[in-house]
C-alpha cells in the first residue's frame, strides 16, 4: 500500500491538502478557493486513495480525516453548488469537529487508513500533549512557521502561497516525526500481527492492556467483548486487609509506618494522595504514599572507591511478580489471571535471553503498564482499588523490611525507589548483604537483580545521574538527556 503523509487547512473561504508520497517521493498540493477551485481533482484523488493509499498525519484521526471523511461521503453535493458555498459548507464542518467532544470516525467506517503520530506518541493525552510545532523544535526542524493568517481570516488570492508554503512545512515535518517514530510504528505492526489486533493507533499502555486482555480472556474463555465489562466496584478500603501477614519490623519508626496503613480507610473513588507518611530512619528520609516508596540520603556525589562499591538491588518486575506470588488479582477474575502474569513473565525472560528487545517491551507494557498500572482505571477490566493496594502498600513495606536489615547491618543506603534500594557497601559486608538479599527472597518469594555503578550524581530520588561499571548510563529528571518528546 502507497504511503502517503498529509495535512489539511480550513478557513472560511479556502481549503488546502498537501500530500506526500513517502515512496515516490512526490507531492500533490490542492487548493479550493474562488480563484483557484481544483475539486474535481482532489476529490478523484480522495477516492482512489481510499483503494490504495494509507494515510499517515499528526492528529489527523481527530481532525484532519474527519474532513476528508466528510467530502468521500459528501463528493455529489459539494460539487454540485459553487465554490463558495462549498467553502462555507467545510468551514461550518471544520468549526464543528474542532467543538465536538469526540469527532474521530468510528474504525470500522473509515475509508482511508490512517496512521495518526499523535496518537502513538499519546500526545492526546493531557499530561503529555505536545503540538506539532513543540516536536518541530525538538527536531531542529529548519523552519518554525507560525500559521500567518487566524483561521477566521478571508483569504486573498495573493495570500494561497503563503498558506500553501505553510501548509507544505507542516507535512515534511510530520514526514520527518514519522522517521523518527520507526520503532514505534515496527513494534505495533508487529503485535498487531502477532494478536490479530489492530493496534497501529494505539499508546504504549494501551497496547500493554489489550495484551493483558486477550490473554487473560482466553484463559478464563470469556469472549473478549465480555470481559471488556468486567470491573470490581467498592466503596471503602480497610486498608489493615491488603497488608500481608509476613510483614514484621523492628524498629519503632518503622513499626509506626506499619500501624499508619493498618489504621487508615480510603474510599476508592477517591485514592489520590491520600496516603502521606515520612519518616527519618539511618540518616535517610522515606516518603510513603499511594503508589511507592521513594527515599534517599541526601543530594550528593557517591561514588565507588576504597571504601565500598555502588550497588542497585532491584526486584525483578516487582509489582507485577509481587501479584502473581501472592495471588493477587482483581475480585472479578480468578486466580488464573496471575496464572497468565505468570506465563507472560517468564515469556518476557525468554525474550530477553533471546535478544528480542520488542517482545520484551511488549510484554513489560502488559505486566508494568497493564496488570498494575490499570488496576486504578474504572474504564479498565483490570479494574480493583483494593487489588491496587494488594500492590502498592505491600510493595512499598515489603522493600522497607529489606532496608531496614540493611541500615541495621551498618550498611549505607544512597536511596530507595519503588522497586529497588542503591547502597554503599564495603567488600568486607558484601556477603552479609548477599544473605540478607536472600532471605527476603525466599520470604518474598521474588527476584532480586544487581547493578554495579561507579559514580552517583543526585539531587533528589527523582533527579540524578549515574554511571554503571560497564560504563552506560541512567539519568533521570532534571539530570535525563534523551528526554520523551512530550518533554
Amino acid at each position: 500500500m502507497d504511503r502517503v503523509v498529509y495535512d489539511l487547512e480550513q478557513f472560511p473561504n479556502f481549503h488546502s491538502g498537501v500530500f506526500y508520497d513517502i515512496d515516490l517521493k512526490t507531492k500533490k498540493v490542492f487548493a479550493l478557493h474562488q480563484e483557484r477551485d481544483e475539486r474535481i481533482e482532489y476529490f478523484n484523488y480522495l477516492i482512489e486513495a481510499s483503494k490504495t493509499i494509507g494515510m499517515i498525519g499528526f492528529n489527523n484521526l481527530d481532525y484532519d480525516y474527519p474532513m476528508l471523511h466528510y467530502i468521500l461521503t459528501n463528493t455529489k453535493k459539494l460539487l454540485s453548488i459553487p465554490i463558495e458555498e462549498c467553502l462555507t459548507l467545510m468551514y461550518a464542518k471544520s468549526q464543528c469537529i474542532i467543538d465536538s467532544e469526540y469527532p474521530a470516525i468510528s474504525h470500522w467506517n473509515v475509508r482511508i487508513k490512517q496512521l495518526d503520530l499523535f496518537r502513538i506518541h499519546h500526545f492526546n493525552n493531557v499530561a503529555r500533549y505536545t503540538s506539532l510545532k513543540h516536536l518541530q523544535m525538538a527536531m531542529h526542524w529548519h523552519n518554525l512557521q507560525e500559521m500567518p493568517f487566524h483561521y477566521t481570516h478571508m483569504v486573498t488570492k495573493e495570500e494561497i502561497s503563503e498558506v500553501l508554503e505553510y501548509n507544505d512545512n507542516d507535512v515534511m515535518s510530520t514526514y520527518q516525526f514519522y522517521l523518527e517514530s520507526s520503532k514505534e510504528i515496527q513494534f505495533r505492526k508487529r503485535i498487531s500481527k502477532q494478536y490479530n489486533i489492530n493496534c497501529m493507533n494505539y499508546p504504549d499502555v494501551k497496547i500493554g492492556e489489550e495484551i493483558l486482555i486477550i490473554e487473560n480472556a482466553k484463559a478464563l474463555n470469556i469472549p473478549i467483548k465480555e470481559f471488556r465489562k468486567l470491573r470490581t466496584e467498592r466503596d471503602f478500603i480497610k486498608l489493615k486487609e491488603c497488608v500481608l501477614p509476613s510483614i514484621r519490623f523492628k524498629s519503632k519508626e518503622f513499626n509506626k509506618a506499619l500501624d499508619y496503613f493498618k489504621s487508615k480507610t480510603v474510599h476508592a473513588m477517591n485514592t489520590k494522595n491520600v496516603l502521606d507518611h515520612t519518616l527519618i530512619y539511618g540518616g535517610v528520609k522515606y516518603d510513603f504514599g499511594g503508589g511507592g516508596i521513594h527515599g534517599t540520603c541526601g543530594s550528593g556525589v557517591f561514588r565507588t572507591d576504597d571504601e565500598g562499591e555502588l550497588i542497585l538491588v532491584d526486584v525483578s518486575s516487582y509489582y507485577p511478580n509481587l501479584a502473581i506470588k501472592n495471588k493477587f488479582y482483581p475480585k472479578h477474575l480468578s486466580v488464573k489471571f496471575c496464572e497468565v502474569g505468570d506465563n507472560l513473565y517468564q515469556q518476557r525472560m525468554k525474550a530477553k535471553e533471546e535478544g528480542d528487545k520488542q517482545m520484551v517491551d511488549a510484554i513489560k507494557l502488559a505486566l508494568n503498564g497493564a496488570l498494575f498500572g490499570k488496576s486504578n482505571d474504572e474504564y479498565s477490566p483490570m479494574y480493583d482499588t483494593k487489588f491496587m493496594f494488594d500492590i502498592t502498600i505491600n510493595g512499598q513495606l515489603l522493600l522497607c523490611m529489606l532496608a531496614e536489615r540493611i541500615t541495621d547491618a551498618g550498611i549505607k543506603i544512597i536511596q530507595i525507589n519503588t522497586d529497588g534500594i542503591l547502597v554503599k557497601v564495603s567488600k568486607t559486608m558484601q556477603t552479609e548483604l548477599k544473605e540478607m538479599c536472600k532471605k527476603w527472597e525466599n520470604l518474598t518469594k521474588l527476584k532480586l537483580d544487581y547493578d554495579l555503578f561507579k559514580v552517583i550524581i543526585q539531587r533528589d530520588v527523582n533527579n540524578y545521574s549515574g554511571t554503571f561499571t560497564d560504563n552506560t548510563t541512567k539519568e533521570k529528571g532534571a539530570f535525563a538527556i534523551d528526554k520523551p518528546w512530550n518533554k
